[in-house]
């Protein structure tokens, strides 16, 4: 609440203060917008934070036997870090290659299908933040039914993918509208696995989103935008999408790229771990559904096809500060490999 912690600045143990505020004008409840508030604080206790003393005894209390096995895992951890988001700029930067050198016309209803997805989602985003500027989000209820869809949901797996550069002027992004990831509900057959064809709109899936920096033409998500022009963009992110879904997937196909088995259910693992308590319906329900497996399947594809392409680039390597790793804007030529 804007100006609430500031009025308790200074106050001690076992004094009552009244801290008076008004709510936002947009507040998520709109019986509290533009309202003011008393609240009543009695303070029972204050705290500070001291550092941490590095030592064997940090390492226990993180689960680790000794100092040694920390730095360990914090180097590990860091190398980690730094590879996948230096996997994710050279893949983003070898969908930018791909878009600038490839038009082609798409079908139709193939971009529909992925700009009412990408609508859809934009919808539901929205209605989430006003849920949580409401206070009303929450988890399923302790004693109701889990929805096992909503476990899955997309919400649920944005640390994958690609992106791109955001018009001037967007004010917020909407991670879901990237347009360096091809469409997500569109099969064109080709060998994504022995059984089940890859969904071609699904590479570079939605999915796949947030560490690639913003790589897309996002339109901003102000309440006073206007909605033609947003779905004007939207529109031309889920055509992009669809191109580059169908280029990679031609390209998988002409390489005989597929999905193993063993791969996919490597995925399925991993989905349903980050769900803990929940992994049986997680499992279940991306058995019973072949479209949700198949968007599954499709990140897999996609990173086999972007390996196909690197090798056959041989992109230099240069060294980097971690600071110009994580940063987004690059100087233009080095964004890429050569194509």
């Amino acid at each position: 609440m804007p100006g609430f912690t500031e009025q308790l600045a200074g106050i001690g143990t076992g004094e009552t203060r009244e801290v008076r505020v008004t709510f936002p004008e947009d507040y998520g409840n709109p019986d509290m917008a533009g309202k003011e508030a008393v609240f009543e604080v009695a303070v029972k206790e204050v705290r500070h934070r001291l550092p941490a003393t590095v030592d064997d005894e940090l390492a226990k209390a993180v689960g680790l036997e000794t100092l040694a096995e920390l730095r360990q895992e914090v180097r590990q951890r860091m190398q980690r870090d730094y590879a996948g988001v230096a996997r994710q700029r050279l893949k983003r930067g070898l969908l930018d290659k791909l878009a600038e050198r490839y038009d082609f016309g798409v079908p139709p209803s193939m971009v529909e299908m992925e700009f009412n997805s990408i609508w859809a989602q934009y919808e539901a985003d929205k209605e989430r933040q006003k849920a949580a500027e409401a206070g009303a989000e929450g988890g399923a209820a302790g004693d109701g039914p889990v929805d096992a869809a909503a476990l899955v949901a997309p919400e649920e797996t944005a640390l994958e993918g690609a992106s791109e550069r955001a018009p001037a002027s967007a004010e917020a992004k909407q991670p879901e509208a990237r347009e360096d990831q091809p469409a997500a509900h569109h099969a064109t057959p080709h060998p994504g696995s022995a059984e089940e064809p890859i969904d071609a709109a699904a590479i570079v899936a939605p999915e796949e989103t947030a560490l690639e920096g913003a790589s897309d033409s996002e339109p901003a998500a102000s309440g006073d935008e206007d909605e033609e022009k947003t779905k004007a963009e939207f529109r031309h992110i889920a055509e992009r999408r669809v191109r580059l879904g169908l280029l990679l997937a031609d390209v998988g196909r002409n390489a005989n790229i597929t999905v193993s088995q063993e791969e996919l259910n490597q995925a399925l693992t991993q989905e349903a771990r980050r769900l803990p308590g929940y992994e049986r319906q997680v499992i279940d329900y991306y058995r019973k559904n072949p479209d949700a497996l198949n968007n599954l399947r499709a990140p897999i594809f996609e990173d086999k096809v972007v390996d196909y392409i690197v090798e056959l680039a041989k992109p230099e390597e240069r060294k980097v500060t971690p600071q110009e790793l994580m940063t987004e804007s690059e100087p233009e030529g080095e964004s890429a490999p050569a194509a």
